[in-house]
């Protein structure tokens, strides 16, 4: 890791494994990623409510750079049914 911090895990939501991860890495932040997808994708009805879920995960998780989501996000349109 090039001497960086440890910023964002992404676990399930695991109590044993959060506390063991909340005792080893006080600075890191825990995110129940695959449930806040989930949630983002099948919870929201109104394109704004998931853009806002959206850019919540992705700044929360450190991915609004991430290229690859990005393109995929910008290509959402093609998906709706």
């Amino acid at each position: 890791m090039a001497g960086k911090k440890l910023k964002t895990i992404l676990t399930y939501q695991d109590a044993v494994i959060a506390e063991a991860i909340d005792s080893a890495l006080p600075e890191t932040q825990q995110s129940s990623f695959v449930n806040d997808l989930s949630s983002c994708v099948f919870d929201h009805e109104e394109d704004g409510d998931f853009v806002n879920a959206w850019n919540g995960i992705s700044d929360a998780c450190g991915l609004r750079e991430n290229e690859s989501l990005r393109e995929k996000f910008n290509e959402r349109d093609t998906f709706n049914v």
